[in-house]
């Protein structure tokens, strides 16, 4: 996101965020230099935490702007070099990351829907991604509870997806 220090390398691209004021930088979240540098991060926070009983869970992020939840600025899909396919592997990368670093841990998938691709199938891949880690470590929110979403709402969808093959899901 806008906070990587300028010194991990790779190509940086401007966006805006509604609700944060001003304009902001961010490195291409799957450039090599940024998911190796993010790997590191983690496997390192892995090394000093992924012992600790206090620590009951722990999100998996890494490709966002500004927290944990799936958020990602809507100027990156205009950057030269985008693609869904680099984004899902910078995903993945991640998943994959936390997995190594606590290998017995469960994980926050926190508001899968704010993915945002062009093609609605991005974030059902990641999703699907962070669900193969099993019903026992994986647990899926929502930032998001409205009393009236219709079962049609593709978020509330996703969420009862999961709920229905015995993940837990709740919201934040």
């Amino acid at each position: 996101g806008p906070c990587t220090p300028s010194w991990i390398a790779g190509q940086r691209f401007p966006f805006t965020w509604p609700t944060h004021a001003g304009n902001f930088s961010m490195p291409a979240p799957y450039d090599p230099a940024v998911t190796a540098a993010w790997t590191t991060f983690v496997a390192a926070a892995g090394a000093r935490y992924g012992c600790d009983a206090s620590v009951t869970a722990v999100h998996i992020t890494g490709p966002t702007v500004f927290s944990a939840e799936y958020h990602m600025s809507q100027e990156l899909v205009r950057q030269p070099g985008y693609s869904d396919a680099r984004l899902l592997a910078a995903w993945s990368s991640s998943i994959l990351a936390f997995n190594s670093a606590w290998p017995a841990g469960k994980f926050l998938i926190s508001d899968i829907s704010q993915v945002y691709s062009p093609h609605d199938g991005l974030r059902t891949a990641v999703a699907a991604q962070a669900a193969a880690l099993g019903t026992k470590r994986v647990w899926f929110q929502m930032d998001h509870l409205l009393a009236g979403a219709a079962a049609t709402d593709p978020d509330t969808q996703l969420l009862e997806s999961y709920r229905l093959q015995g993940f837990t899901v709740g919201f934040e």
